[in-house]
């Protein structure tokens, strides 16, 4: 996630399914933006739905106006946005910034870990999404993944999980259906659902003790959300 992203229409489809997932505060969460230094690229610029409310205000008329007002009114492009509107009610947001250093990574997420115990739903928010091959730890530009390894252990902690996935150069139906078993390989979570939009896709790695409620979340996202996300597992 970077500063300048915020607000624009994959944030609105973000923010909606986290709201959705969590009951609107029925559940707690940790959200760590993962955060890294803003750059020079136009990334961030969907911001047209916003000047249309006919068309999207109804999708989440709370979340909506928010951000409506955060960035058309206030001009304000930043992660604070969220925190200062409470636009995940029970959400506990990390600011900190990202680096590529491996040492300054290992006690970002052990930060987050400590603060986040006793937390529902964690959600992450990698620029491009889980790692590749091609970036190991350390290297230039490893900000912008999530490492397997740094899904180790958050079963124990009681959590589900929630992953924000750029899309790759290949299919679409085919990197879902790849993802889903390979996060049931790699991690120990079972339940494993996609929430797929226009742009990008999100991985739900749900414990079972969750799993009424996200049905319950779903099913009401799919209504109130109607056209923006395509589920599957």
């Amino acid at each position: 996630m970077k500063n300048q992203y915020f607000g624009d229409i994959n944030d609105y489809r973000k923010f909606g399914l986290i709201r959705a997932l969590t009951g609107y505060g029925e559940l707690s969460s940790g959200i760590c933006w993962m955060l890294t230094e803003d750059d020079s690229r136009p990334d961030g610029g969907k911001l047209d739905y916003l000047l249309k409310p006919d068309t999207w205000r109804g999708y989440d008329g709370e979340l909506f106006e928010a951000l409506r007002e955060a960035v058309v009114i206030q001009g304000e492009r930043s992660v604070q946005g969220a925190d200062k509107r409470n636009i995940v009610p029970g959400g506990e947001y990390y600011e900190t910034i990202l680096t590529d250093d491996r040492v300054e990574r290992s006690h970002f997420f052990a930060q987050f870990f400590q603060r986040s115990q006793g937390k529902d739903l964690l959600f992450f928010d990698p620029d491009n999404g889980m790692e590749i091959k091609s970036v190991p730890p350390g290297k230039k530009n490893s900000s912008k993944y999530l490492y397997w390894q740094e899904l180790e252990g958050i079963h124990e902690l009681g959590a589900s999980v929630l992953i924000y996935q750029h899309f790759p150069r290949e299919s679409r139906d085919v990197f879902i259906e790849r993802m889903i078993p390979g996060f049931q390989k790699r991690t120990e979570y079972e339940q494993v659902i996609s929430f797929r939009t226009s742009h990008v896709v999100f991985f739900l790695l749900a414990l079972d003790k969750h799993m009424n409620i996200f049905k319950k979340c779903i099913a009401i996202l799919l209504t109130q959300w109607e056209g923006q996300f395509t589920v599957s597992s």
